[in-house]
């Protein structure tokens, strides 16, 4: 029974193994190789989002499309600013020397970047 190319695509969302390896591979080939229970299974899967009640947000970041269910996540503007591990950097350059900030939160880092490059 051949698998529609919308079923193709939310396997490939949800897969959980890298896009090249032989696990992808072994899977890709199950689903292609698919009997009628499995495809109602996997439409099963579908029904929660084809009827509308749960709201599919599409987005585009840096070039690629996501969804993702109820709101996208919030973008803040990093420039200026450094993850540094679990903390947020900013820094800047007076008289020749640098100077370092670090920040547990991004709010504080983002107040700190303002006042400094204002």
């Amino acid at each position: 029974m051949p698998v529609e190319r919308s079923y193709l695509t939310w396997f490939k969302l949800k897969c959980p193994y890298a896009a090249n390896s032989r696990q992808y591979r072994d899977a890709y080939a199950k689903l292609e190789a698919a009997t009628y229970a499995d495809l109602v299974a996997l439409q099963a899967e579908f029904d929660a989002y084809a009827d509308g009640s749960v709201k599919v947000v599409h987005y585009k970041l840096y070039g690629e499309w996501f969804a993702s269910i109820g709101l996208p996540p919030r973008f803040s503007n990093m420039k200026g600013i450094q993850q540094h591990g679990a903390k947020y950097r900013v820094e800047k350059r007076i008289n020749g020397r640098l100077h370092r900030w670090s920040f547990d939160n991004l709010t504080d880092a983002s107040a700190k970047r303002d006042l400094i490059f204002a």
